[in-house]
């Protein structure tokens, strides 16, 4: 009967797909700031509202890709797996607000994001036909980390970009216990994640979660004892690395919406869909609580929506028509990084540039750029070898327009 159930489910899924007109996202030119919050008149793409009420935004500052979603939520989940104690025993949650994008790497071929139907289905995840890109953001995960949980879909299942994820399973041992608690686990005297708002640094490199307490990795003592309401997250978080850091992510929940910012290099790897110059791509999406039963089949909208590049002249260069409007400087990528990372800025007319980087002192630790340029879009390489792990900030300075960021070193 189950296998029934799931089979009409699909069915529904692919009918709704068949018969729903594509919507387009147009993406225009500019470079948001990564930082969860969309401000008035950051983004200049018209917005789409999805069927789902997701409301979209797309931009492109000629080498990265942004997207913004936003949407109403009640209730802020963010304890996946987490482990509460009661005195005598442990416990797990199932609740997380996620959100997820699927892009059709073969651009706009017809057959494209249908395969994404079946996305979460009890019995797996593959596709029917081709392979689909998926940016899977997830609050107790992707969202203290700065990264999503990037990854494709093909006929063979679900497979996780090539690298090394940010997340791991502090898992039950099968005994209903932390797997770390396991006597004989040789993991046992690894690190766990416990509540310490002295992580916000490292798990908040954008700003963004200051009302939270967020989570870091302490080594822990086999023979701690604990009491009742003592809390464990479920995962040990970790600096992504590989092509499993490929898409930056900032989300904030408050008031009842969630804000999530997403934004990746045009050139992506192999496991990523190509950004079109002048094409189109298909994409799906998916948002729900990690919560009951059917979570995978309520939060799956059907639609196929399609995102449009036709404005972006040259996804790699710089054309007339993709010189920038406004001064602006991105948050450097990758970040946290070690010991190389890129700092890009747009600048609308000729100008004496002056980008510089600090210490927490106020000390400059380096000039990156002191002179003249001719108004684009440009990006340069801050290469921090010799210098020690800690918070650096980088300042953008040309004619009245001043504005500075911060980065994060870790070695």
């Amino acid at each position: 009967m189950k296998n029934a159930t799931n089979l009409i489910a699909l069915f529904v899924l692919l009918f709704t797909l068949s018969i729903s007109a594509q919507t387009t996202l147009t993406v225009t030119s500019g470079t948001p700031t990564l930082d969860g919050v969309i401000t008035g008149g950051e983004y200049t793409s018209t917005p789409l509202v999805t069927t789902l009420g997701v409301t979209l935004y797309a931009m492109d500052d000629g080498e990265n890709l942004y997207i913004a979603a936003t949407w109403d939520d009640a209730t802020e989940n963010v304890d996946k797996k987490q482990w509460s104690f009661d005195g005598s025993i442990w416990s797990q949650s199932e609740n997380e607000d996620r959100f997820a994008l699927m892009f059709d790497m073969g651009q706009n071929d017809p057959e494209g994001v249908d395969c994404a139907a079946m996305c979460h289905l009890p019995d797996g995840m593959s596709t029917s036909t081709g392979r689909v890109d998926v940016w899977h953001w997830k609050a107790a995960r992707s969202n203290p980390m700065g990264f999503v949980d990037d990854k494709y879909f093909d006929p063979t299942g679900r497979h996780g970009d090539s690298g090394t994820s940010s997340y791991s399973d502090n898992d039950d041992d099968g005994s209903g216990n932390p797997t770390f608690m396991a006597t004989n686990d040789p993991g046992a005297n690894v690190t766990f994640v416990v509540n310490d708002a002295a992580a916000q640094t490292a798990f908040d490199p954008y700003g963004t979660l200051p009302s939270h307490t967020v989570d870091v990795a302490v080594p822990f003592d086999l023979g701690a004892s604990f009491t009742s309401g003592d809390v464990i997250p479920g995962y040990v978080l970790r600096i992504p690395g590989g092509n499993r850091a490929d898409v930056m992510t900032a989300g904030k929940w408050e008031n009842g919406v969630w804000t999530l910012e997403f934004k990746r290099k045009n050139s992506g790897s192999e496991y990523d869909f190509a950004v079109p110059s002048g094409g189109t791509v298909d994409f799906v999406h998916e948002i729900f609580d990690n919560e009951g039963d059917d979570h995978w089949m309520d939060g799956f909208d059907g639609t196929v929506y399609t995102l449009d590049f036709s404005s972006i002249v040259s996804v790699d260069g710089q054309s007339g028509d993709q010189l920038p409007e406004i001064y602006a400087l991105s948050q450097n990528y990758p970040n946290p990084f070690n010991p190389t990372t890129t700092i890009s800025y747009s600048i609308p007319q000729n100008s004496y540039v002056s980008l510089r980087v600090f210490d927490v002192l106020g000390n400059e630790v380096q000039t990156l750029v002191n002179d003249k340029k001719d108004a684009g879009n440009y990006t340069v390489t801050f290469n921090a070898d010799g210098i020690t792990s800690g918070i650096y900030f980088y300042q953008l300075e040309t004619g009245n327009f001043v504005t500075t960021k911060k980065m994060i070193l870790m070695k």
